[in-house]
Order: structure tokens, then C-alpha cells, then sequence
């Protein structure tokens, strides 16, 4: 992709070696992300809405793209799909020009957006801002920090709005242990502020220093979530594996409903690291014994079945297959 240019064209080669181009626009010159912070774009769009036949929010169609510069600024463009117009708009500077410090984001019922960032693993702090306006990311408010002090270092931030709890918002990171952490929070008030509803806590404990994990929601009860046990340079083989965590009970489940271990008793696997010599066949996605696992992404398709992207890495490192479990 040539950078700089307002029409790129991607040339993409399938698995038979055929050509084919897409064309784009570049909204962001210098930028970067990290794919374990997730959202990190999002298009939210809806219809007029009215009140007792009073309009109170023109229909609205926007994508934001979040990244980190080379400069460490934290920022977004914002693309507005019915105008074509497009601003940049500067989020916290000054931080290390680290691709897992790009900004994650959450559409909010009342339609102001809030965006979250951290450092790469080096403060017990998260940080987020909330929009003035709805559907506006022009309108920023002014910069919070969230102390997680005494739950490790923050990294990787992903949240949730859950129909199940809709005065609270969910946020997942790699927190307590380097491990897979949740914790709930009120929504923010006219004040920008919220509260802690409770308290983080780690997901899944591994035989691994750092999992890496993707979540996923079914919007209503249930976050999903696919991990490996670590970095491959730290863990090998390294399988992927799944579970889903039910946000009223903290609860984890498998793929067939069964439940792991409850949420009191979280986390998964302290009394025996899940690892890749264990039994833990209802959780198990692929396990292979010559290869680097790595979680790439998980969503809901069409039909609402889970489906995981993953590829599998020869450990010199000379050989990629991409692969999807559904």
C-alpha cells in the first residue's frame, strides 16, 4: 500500500496465485496498531431520531480508526460515510511510540462515544475520555485515569456494553498476573465519571508468562474469548483454546454450555496452569506439537456461530498457515 496517497490500490493474492485489487482511502498516514486491543475502528450509524415527533439526533453514519504515532501521539480520524468528510483529532500525547498503545472505543446507549488507552504494561493506570455530543469524536471531554493499582500492570484494553447490565460497561485487559482480567464499571455520568461495580479479576491462569487472548460479545450476556497459553518464544507448542464468560456471575462456560469453574472460584486453571500437556479437551481449539499457535481474531457470523482466525507458525519461523475454526 503506497503511504500518503488519498486512493491506494491493494493488491491481494489468493491461494492459486490470481491477482486480484481493492481500492481505499488512507485515513491515517502515520499510524499504528496492535491486535489485542480491540475495538480499534468502529462504523456506528442509525436513522433520525425522534422524541414525541421532535427530532433530537439527525441520522448519522460514521467509521473511526484509532492509532499511535511515531511521535507517541495517541489519536483518531473520524470519517463521516455520508458526507465523506474526515477529521483528525489528537487524543493524549507523550506516550511511547508503541503500537499497544493505540486507542480502543465503545458506543454508548445515549450515542457519545468513550475511548480507552494505556502504556504498553508499565502503569497500574487506564485512561479514557468521553464525548460532549453524540456521534461526535470532535467533542472530546477532558482526560481521566483509572487506577487498577494492586491488579498488575494494564495493557491491551477491550470494552464491552452489555444489554443484560445497561448502567454498566465491561473492559477486559491483560492485567492481574500478565494474565486475562475483567472488571465492570458504571457508565459515565454528566460528569464524565464512573465507579467501579467490580473489581478486576483474572480470567484463566496458564502455564505461560503472557497469554494472548480476542474477545468477543454476544452484545447481551456473554463476552467470548480465545487464548493461547503465552508467546510462542516463551511457550511451545502453544494451542489455542476458548471459553466465554457469562457477565452476571462471572461464570465461564464452554463451547457446549458446560460450565468451568465459577465465578467465585475464578481464576480457571490455579490450581493446575492450563497448559499444553493437560487435559482440557473443552476448551481446546487446535493443539499442535511442532507448531506457534496464535489467536488472530474471533467474531459471530451471520448464523451466530463463533468463529476464531489463528495461524499456525513453523518454529523457524520460515512457514505461515492461516486456518479459522468455526
Amino acid at each position: 500500500m503506497e503511504k500518503g496517497k488519498e486512493n491506494v490500490i491493494v493488491l491481494v493474492y489468493n491461494n492459486t496465485g490470481e491477482m486480484r485489487k481493492y481500492s481505499g482511502t488512507t485515513l491515517i498516514d502515520d499510524g499504528a496498531t496492535c491486535w489485542f486491543a480491540d475495538p480499534r475502528s468502529v462504523t456506528f450509524e442509525h436513522e433520525d431520531i425522534f422524541e414525541n415527533d421532535t427530532l433530537v439526533l439527525p441520522a448519522s453514519s460514521k467509521t473511526i480508526v484509532g492509532a499511535i504515532d511515531d511521535s507517541g501521539t495517541v489519536k483518531a480520524v473520524q470519517y463521516d460515510n455520508i458526507t465523506d468528510e474526515k477529521k483528525e483529532i489528537i487524543i493524549d500525547t507523550g506516550f511511547e511510540p508503541d503500537d499497544h498503545n493505540n486507542p480502543t472505543f465503545l458506543y454508548l446507549p445515549d450515542h457519545r462515544i468513550m475511548v480507552f488507552w494505556s502504556k504498553h504494561t508499565s502503569e497500574e493506570y487506564w485512561y479514557y475520555r468521553v464525548t460532549q455530543e453524540p456521534d461526535n469524536l470532535t467533542t472530546l471531554g477532558e482526560e481521566k485515569c483509572v487506577s487498577v493499582e494492586g491488579y498488575g500492570d494494564f495493557t491491551y484494553p477491550s470494552p464491552f456494553y452489555m444489554s443484560d447490565a445497561p448502567d454498566s460497561f465491561f473492559i477486559c485487559w491483560r492485567g492481574v498476573n500478565w494474565h486475562p482480567t475483567i472488571a465492570k464499571y458504571s457508565l459515565p455520568n454528566e460528569n464524565d465519571n464512573i465507579v467501579c461495580e467490580k473489581e478486576p479479576t483474572q480470567i484463566v491462569q496458564t502455564i505461560g508468562q503472557r497469554p494472548y487472548v480476542k474477545y468477543e460479545s454476544n452484545g447481551k450476556d456473554k463476552i467470548y474469548f480465545t487464548f493461547i497459553t503465552a508467546h510462542p518464544d516463551n511457550n511451545y507448542p502453544n494451542w489455542v483454546y476458548y471459553s466465554e464468560i457469562d457477565i452476571n456471575t462471572f461464570d465461564l462456560y464452554n463451547i457446549e454450555g458446560d460450565i468451568l469453574c465459577e465465578g467465585e472460584n475464578l481464576p480457571l486453571g490455579k490450581d493446575e496452569q492450563i497448559n499444553t500437556s493437560s487435559d482440557y479437551g473443552s476448551l481446546t481449539v487446535d493443539n499442535p506439537d511442532n507448531k506457534r499457535d496464535w489467536v488472530w481474531d474471533i467474531a459471530v457470523d451471520k448464523d451466530g456461530s463463533i468463529v476464531i482466525l489463528f495461524t499456525q507458525i513453523s518454529n523457524d519461523k520460515s512457514q505461515h498457515d492461516y486456518y479459522y475454526a468455526k
